[in-house]
């Protein structure tokens, strides 16, 4: 087993037996890292909602690219249980889908105004 650090000028460090496949280069941001399911490669996100995909992990979109500006920073990325597709999860509990993860609502669509998510998690 091992896992993967992330610090927030995007380099990663793996420990164990996970290999090092690089990090964003020029990033002051980074706020998560996650790994693909099967564990061989990885995904790291920065506030502003650029996704970064290294090893095995494919890029499926990113807000930059989308045109897409948070309202709150991005936070966490969570992969869907196919590896083909992942949330961007804001601080504000907005959400956006990329790849086959299906966008099933946000906080800010229902009404709820917060500025403190920490994470999120698929239910499978």
């Amino acid at each position: 087993g091992g896992y993967w650090v992330l610090s927030s000028t995007g380099t990663v460090t793996g420990f164990g037996d996970a290999a090092n496949f690089g990090g964003p280069t020029g990033v002051t941001n980074a706020t998560a890292i996650v790994a693909t399911p099967a564990g061989n490669g990885y995904w790291v996100v920065t506030a502003n909602g650029a996704v970064f995909a290294f090893g095995s992990a494919s890029n499926f979109g990113s807000l930059p690219t989308s045109g897409v500006t948070p309202a709150f920073p991005v936070i966490s990325i969570v992969p869907t249980n196919t590896g083909h597709g992942y949330w961007l999860i804001g601080a504000d509990g907005g959400l956006f889908a990329y790849g086959d993860a299906p966008f099933q609502g946000s906080l800010p669509g229902i009404g709820v105004h917060v500025s403190n998510i920490v994470g999120a998690v698929p239910t499978g």
